[in-house]
């Protein structure tokens, strides 16, 4: 096999990858828009009306994002697209630069390697490198970090050190390469002895430091008054045993339209139909297998969820229990980008109402590795320590962190102070009467 032919086979590969992943993005609405578009511009391509089913009905309540405010969606990924499509690279660059938006976690952190990047796509790992470099470069700074240190070193390097003098800038650099903790507990003088630096200096370095972004997205404008009210998935009691099933109501399966393939072969169609007939079905079987991969990733991760989460489907809201991205794709050895992916902006309808998807993973940030504690155990049991309290002397995150521990709930006083403002519950001065 020559090499031109093996590049351009690993380009065909990599951008049917990344068109399926794309699919895998989008929630039940934008698939509908989606199959809509394609229907009206591709004829190869129909309804399968002999798998469309009823939609089951669920008198529960609709649960948004402003509802839950352990939950947050990204609301900029169009905009990081579009922006990414304005970059002056090469359309394979550019192709790659897509896949690894689509990568980024919750936090903007690019969690697959170049490496694997590279495996999966079917490229260089120097074209994912070049890629990575330039998304690098995207606002909000710190965006593609495989880790703290590269996403507090990328800010620095945007300038988000600004103000600072350029000396603070070199030590502060210094200090997230090869002392975070100690900067983190506040040790200058053991960073003073180890840099040589003044204290003065470090001091300097540190405060420029800590008002750098951990996590890029976090403090970016969420979409949770616009969340989807069509479920993606239904799951529902069949006895005593819990059944998924993809909402096909909405957004019916496509079926490819064999019927056209007989003009491949008929004279009195033109030489250019007929290229245009191929094309089009490649698209249209394209798109059904890509909408199918959809489908079976959402339905497998959805399975793994409600195995884990049983307690909430019998009970409801208040009985999660720990379950994160990681986990699943460990479960089902899938990159957890990919159940990322999957989760995103979908939702599903169960007998206690419609919730995203998202709600479902959660992580209670205990500091025990023996806790089994559940996330939404340590919320409830915040809200019935403050409502208990006496309002003259209102308890601290500290008092909070101590009562949590009492009752075998291990988090520390910061991880506290997290959950209250997430209920919006004013710290202990504001609550003070």
């Amino acid at each position: 096999m020559t090499m031109d032919l093996r590049q351009t086979m690993n380009q065909q590969l990599s951008q049917k990858l990344l068109n399926a992943m794309s699919l895998l993005k989008l929630n039940i609405m934008d698939v509908r828009e989606y199959t809509d578009a394609l229907m009206a511009a591709n004829i190869m391509v129909d309804i399968d009306e002999s798998h469309t089913g009823e939609a089951l009905s669920f008198p529960g309540p609709v649960h948004t994002a402003a509802d839950m405010p352990d939950l947050c969606e990204d609301s900029f990924l169009r905009e990081l697209l579009q922006e990414a499509d304005r970059q002056p690279v090469a359309e394979s660059c550019r192709r790659i630069l897509r896949y690894l938006i689509y990568s980024l976690d919750d936090n903007g952190y690019l969690t697959e390697s170049p490496a694997e990047s590279a495996a999966y796509l079917g490229v260089t790992e120097a074209a994912v490198t070049e890629a990575l470099s330039c998304l690098q470069t995207l606002e909000p700074a710190g965006i593609g970090a495989a880790d703290l240190r590269e996403c507090l070193l990328l800010q620095l390097k945007h300038g988000k050190g600004s103000g600072a003098s350029e000396a603070a800038e070199s030590v502060a650099a210094g200090i997230i390469r090869d002392h975070l903790p100690l900067a983190a507990e506040k040790k200058y003088g053991r960073i003073a002895s180890l840099t040589g630096c003044s204290p003065e200096l470090v001091r300097e370095a540190v405060r420029l430091i800590e008002t750098l972004n951990p996590k890029p997205f976090n403090g970016i404008p969420r979409r949770g008054n616009t969340f989807v009210t069509v479920p993606d998935l239904y799951v529902y009691e069949d006895g005593s045993t819990f059944r998924i099933r993809i909402n096909e109501t909405y957004r019916p399966p496509l079926r490819l339209r064999t019927d056209y393939l007989a003009l491949l072969d008929d004279p009195s169609v033109s030489p250019e139909d007929r290229t245009l007939l191929r094309e089009r079905f490649r698209e249209a079987r394209e798109a059904v297998d890509n909408l199918a991969f959809r489908d079976r990733t959402l339905e497998k991760v959805m399975t793994v969820i409600v195995s884990r989460q049983q307690d909430f489907f019998r009970l409801g809201p208040g009985h999660r229990r720990n379950l994160t991205n990681r986990d699943i794709a460990a479960a089902l050895s899938l990159h957890e980008s990919t159940v990322s992916r999957a989760v995103a902006d979908k939702a599903f309808a169960c007998r206690h109402g419609i919730f995203p998807l998202r709600y479902l993973l959660c992580r209670s940030g205990s500091d025990s590795s023996d806790h089994t504690g559940d996330l939404d155990r340590i919320l409830n049991a915040i809200r019935t320590l403050i409502k208990e309290e006496d309002p003259a002397q209102p308890l601290s995150d500290q008092a909070l962190s101590d009562a949590l521990a009492a009752e075998g709930m291990l988090i520390s006083r910061r991880t506290c102070a997290k959950y209250r403002r997430n209920l919006g519950i004013p710290n202990a001065a504001e609550r003070r009467s």
